[in-house]
């Protein structure tokens, strides 16, 4: 097993049961493997913690410059942008999992960061679709908001998010919200 089957196995654990579940011992054995194969990777389950924050934080700056290089047009930017970050289930889950562990100063950092890169990638968005830079401010923190409130009633209380006939059209309601 290498570092980064040890980091991915951990990154589910965690977009399942948040930080809180990340245990050496429920770990390798979801691995199938011997807990002594984690030490030969990381010194105790902080310095994996730390590990898995900094492969996290890699994995969305990835996602972030594919995003930007595979699109030409704002509009489509944008809402490709808000709705592969509300329906990638991985992603949402782990970035709420950070939004509860805000204590943790290592674990708020990159919690922050990632808050900034989807309001830098929203305002962006807005400024390329002719907004002025204090109005595209404004509606970044609005976007991202309406995300963040949207990913927490996906996953706290699916039942009372309105169903639309489906989730396409839940998102076609609300890139309505997001447009200029």
């Amino acid at each position: 097993m290498t570092e980064e089957d040890w980091l991915d196995a951990a990154l589910q654990v965690v977009a399942e049961g948040g930080l809180k579940a990340l245990a050496i011992e429920p770990l390798a054995k979801r691995m199938g493997i011997s807990k002594g194969s984690f030490y030969w990777h990381f010194k105790n389950r902080r310095a994996l913690l730390l590990e898995l924050l900094k492969f996290w934080d890699s994995i969305e700056i990835d996602f972030q410059e594919r995003l930007l290089a595979e699109s030409n047009d704002p509009e489509t930017f944008l809402i490709s942008t808000f709705t592969l970050l509300v329906e990638d289930d991985t992603n949402k889950c782990i970035f709420l999992a950070l939004s509860n562990e805000l204590k943790d100063a290592e674990v708020r950092a990159v919690y922050e960061k990632a808050v900034d890169r989807r309001i830098k990638l929203f305002h962006d968005a807005y400024v390329a679709l002719g907004m002025d830079k204090k109005q595209s401010a404004q509606k970044a923190i609005i976007t991202f908001n309406l995300y963040l409130g949207l990913i927490k009633s996906l996953l706290d209380t699916p039942e009372k998010v309105p169903k639309l006939n489906g989730k396409s059209k839940l998102m076609i309601a609300v890139t309505k919200l997001i447009l200029p």
